[in-house]
């Protein structure tokens, strides 16, 4: 988290480097800032989509550094998810039903199977002092496993349908059905401590409430609704309908308030203390907005199906426009000073402050 508003009028309109990843569509990004044995920054990122691998980036040059894929390595189908263990380590999830733990500096990878179904997500946290693995899947089950022993801990069921949506921060483990119920795990326990329903269409994001304490969480869903849920009282405690479209991004950055991303074109900001109405909507998309996510405290980037990255204040103004081709971006991920995009065209984007 960095700079004020006014900073980010220097978000260049156009990319530092883009890279030529893949002839097909990307599908996930994650990014990764390290300091080396010199006491030198580090940043580098990873994305990978339907051509069944991942290439690892310098952040800094745009210059590949690896590719998670050979004959012996890496997945059979497209490449859903990815994130960061600490080290440099890559988990990677995809539509063959495993998960790769990849080396920090080689192109070889543990498979992590158990799951009969696509890999939904994947993110990585802490128990008890040590990194975890938390995967879910198409196949109804979220899964625990151990990087260093490299096997699963847990298989835990509780979904109908299959999971689309993830949410594993401090001690909240929730994932969202794609029947639009929710469930809430016992993570001591290992199984579902509650089973939430309200959404009528599938769950497509999730997030802690910023500032809620650490119980609050917010779902959104493809009925155009959003939710709040707590953990502690295992219930409902404000709901909204958020969009006339499905909602496809969620996310808080700043204290009790919430931002919505939609297919009906509008990015919203809301205060969970009072969902009857939102603290402003931004129309200055005129296409489905299929990503969003926050560039510190006082901005957040949004992309669409035309190719545009759009930056607006946490106050609602639109500062910049960034122009990248006709294809929608998929996923977006920032680090420092750094905006990577990646969608449709197959290429990687980084843009600068």
């Amino acid at each position: 988290k960095f700079g004020h508003a006014m900073s980010y009028l220097q978000l260049q309109a156009e990319a530092k480097w883009v890279a030529d990843v893949a002839d097909r569509p990307l599908f996930c990004l994650a990014s990764r800032r390290s300091t080396n044995a010199r006491g030198q920054v580090e940043d580098e990122v990873v994305v990978g989509g339907s051509d069944h691998g991942l290439k690892v980036y310098d952040a800094d040059m745009g210059k590949m550094k690896r590719e998670l894929y050979t004959k012996k390595f890496g997945h059979t189908e497209w490449v859903t998810t990815a994130a960061y263990l600490s080290g440099g380590r890559v988990v990677s999830g995809g539509m063959d039903s495993k998960l790769c733990l990849w080396e920090a500096k080689a192109a070889r990878c543990v498979d992590l199977t158990g799951h009969f179904g696509s890999i939904s997500a994947v993110q990585v946290g802490q128990r008890q002092g040590s990194e975890v693995i938390v995967s879910a899947s198409y196949d109804k089950t979220v899964r625990m496993w151990h990087p260093i022993r490299k096997r699963e801990e847990a298989t835990m069921q509780g979904h109908k349908d299959a999971i689309t949506s993830l949410l594993f921060e401090g001690d909240v483990l929730a994932s969202g059905g794609r029947d639009g119920q929710v469930v809430i795990w016992d993570i001591d326990r290992k199984e579902a401590a509650v089973v939430l329903k309200g959404h009528k269409k599938g769950i497509s994001g999730m997030c802690k409430v910023e500032g809620a304490g650490p119980s609050l969480f917010a779902t959104s869903a493809l009925d155009g609704g959003m939710r709040v849920w707590d953990k502690r009282e295992k219930g409902e405690v404000a709901k909204t309908r958020a969009h006339n479209g499905g909602v496809n991004a969620l996310f808080s950055s700043l204290p009790s308030s919430l931002f919505t991303a939609s297919a009906d074109g509008k990015v919203k900001r809301w205060d969970v203390r009072a969902l009857s109405a939102p603290v402003w909507i931004a129309n200055d998309h005129r296409e489905v907005v299929y990503t969003a996510g926050p560039l510190g405290e006082d901005c957040l980037l949004s992309s669409g199906s035309a190719g545009r990255l759009l930056l607006h204040t946490v106050e609602g103004k639109l500062i910049r426009e960034m122009k990248a081709g006709e294809n929608a971006f998929r996923a977006i991920s920032t680090l420092g000073e750094k905006v990577f995009c990646a969608g449709d065209d197959g290429d990687l984007y980084c843009y600068s402050v």
